[in-house]
């Protein structure tokens, strides 16, 4: 075999990809699953490296939304206690 699989797509379609395409369509999805997971600072630079590589890739950008999602309750855990207003009567 030369290293081209034929792998078949989900609108029935074959197209074909070779191992080095493959392996790096699936460290691209394993380093977007992790981005999520890391420290602001840490998915910072991962998400300026994947979408330097991938821009259009739109899985990245999600991913790295939830890591800034300000509504995340392991960086605000205060949040909803925030949000309410204080009413002051004198």
């Amino acid at each position: 075999m030369d290293g081209i699989s034929t792998k078949k797509s989900s609108n029935g379609n074959t197209s074909e990809k070779s191992k080095q395409e493959e392996y790096n369509d699936a460290l691209r999805d394993l380093k977007t699953q992790w981005l999520s997971k890391m420290e602001a600072s840490v998915a910072s630079s991962m998400y300026e490296e994947l979408t330097t590589q991938y821009p259009d890739h739109s899985v990245v950008h999600s991913a790295y939304l939830q890591v800034i999602d300000p509504l995340d309750k392991r960086y605000f855990p205060d949040l909803p206690t925030l949000a309410k207003p204080k009413i002051c009567r004198e």
